[in-house]
This record gives C-alpha cells, sequence and structure tokens, in this order.
C-alpha cells in the first residue's frame, strides 16, 4: 500500500512516469496501488479540514528501513 510514495511527491511521480517510458518494454505495464488519505482531515460532523495554503494532503513523509539502512 502506498509503495509509489517512493516517488516522494507529485513532480517525482510525473519524473517516475516519464522514466518509465524509456525503460518499459512494449505492452509492459505498471501496476500502483495509493489510498485517500481525506479521511484524515475528517472532522466529527463529516466535514473535510484541509489548509488549502499547503500542498496536497495526499504526500506524506516517511523512511524506508532496511537492516542498518535508512533512506531520506
Amino acid at each position: 500500500m502506498n509503495g509509489i510514495g517512493l516517488v516522494e511527491d507529485l513532480n517525482g511521480l510525473e519524473r517516475f512516469l516519464s522514466h518509465t517510458k524509456l525503460i518499459l518494454k512494449p505492452g509492459g505495464q505498471i501496476l500502483m496501488d495509493s489510498s485517500d488519505l481525506i479521511y484524515l482531515y475528517q472532522e466529527d460532523d463529516g466535514s473535510i479540514k484541509i489548509n488549502l495554503n499547503e500542498g496536497y494532503y495526499g504526500e506524506v513523509e516517511y523512511k524506508f528501513v532496511y537492516k542498518d539502512e535508512m533512506g531520506d
């Protein structure tokens, strides 16, 4: 889930998709999964509260860790 987060943000997604055009074989596929995080901003009354002056609400930051290695 949300493995596409490897691309970092919406600009990174655009770069990723452009790069895949160069390396994907004809007929190849890219499979991605994502989740709509809007529920994190839902108030008790069902309304949604997001700050439109901030970046896209679906962009989150996290780190990948494998053994002793940690990503940015």
